[in-house]
């Protein structure tokens, strides 16, 4: 007859209570995900992200995808931290319900600033962008409308560098060319926008007609920058 051996009660339920310790104390929770920009919608790379009043936590810094990814000691929250330079700061209470947690984050410009650095009628108009992170300059463009009897893009309504719109470069400088039309503008208003999501549209211009107050209040609302228009442009 075979014997079975028992252990004795009380061993066993302390060896169940090791376990379940020790099991417990490796609960990690791993958080990660991709930082975006706003506009564009492209990964935005060396993001700082770490986890506000956590000594405990390592912080982490986006890679060229834009991933990041912490790994947090038990916790029921946290709150994130994402940072970069010419980028608004976001902080975020995340819950931490699960041991792998995705978390994405898009992150919007600072206030950008645009400088007219020269104008030669019939020539061209030059510019400088500022409050951008230069690894973005590649993802914008620089759309110029010119205010008459109504707003239309200048100098051409075609979606080419140079003549509906003007690159940035890497210094952030931007050129566009100018038409002179035979009649003074009053205005001249200059947009940033994302390179590949925002297409200039084509305005035509009509003697007598009432200017285009949609388009009006759009330029408006959207301009980084409204000056006088220079003579002769």
């Amino acid at each position: 007859m075979k014997v079975i051996q028992r252990w004795p009660t009380a061993m066993a339920t302390l060896l169940l209570l090791f376990c379940s310790s020790w099991g417990s104390a490796s609960a990690d929770v791993i958080i990660s995900g991709y930082v975006y920009d706003t506009a564009t919608d492209s990964a935005l790379t060396e993001v700082r992200v770490t986890v506000k009043e956590a000594e405990d936590v390592s912080p982490a810094l986006t890679n060229k995808h834009g991933k990041y990814t912490l790994v947090i000691p038990d916790r029921t929250e946290a709150r994130l931290s994402f940072a970069k330079h010419g980028y608004e700061p976001v902080t975020m209470l995340v819950k931490l319900t699960e041991s792998n947690i995705r978390h994405d984050v898009r992150l919007k410009l600072v206030r950008v600033s645009i400088e007219m650095t020269g104008f030669k009628s019939g020539f061209h108009i030059k510019g400088k962008v500022w409050g951008v992170d230069p690894a973005q300059y590649g993802n914008y463009k620089l759309v110029v409308y010119i205010l008459t009897d109504q707003w239309y893009v200048h100098p051409y309504a075609e979606n080419k560098p140079r003549r509906g719109f003007a690159a940035i470069d890497s210094t952030g400088s931007w050129e566009i060319e100018t038409v002179w039309r035979g009649y003074q503008a009053y205005k001249v208003a200059f947009l940033l926008v994302p390179k590949e999501a925002y297409t200039a549209p084509k305005i035509e211009l009509l003697k007598g007609k009432e200017p285009d107050i949609a388009l009006l209040n759009v330029i408006e609302s959207k301009a980084h920058k409204i000056i006088d228009a220079p003579e002769g442009i």
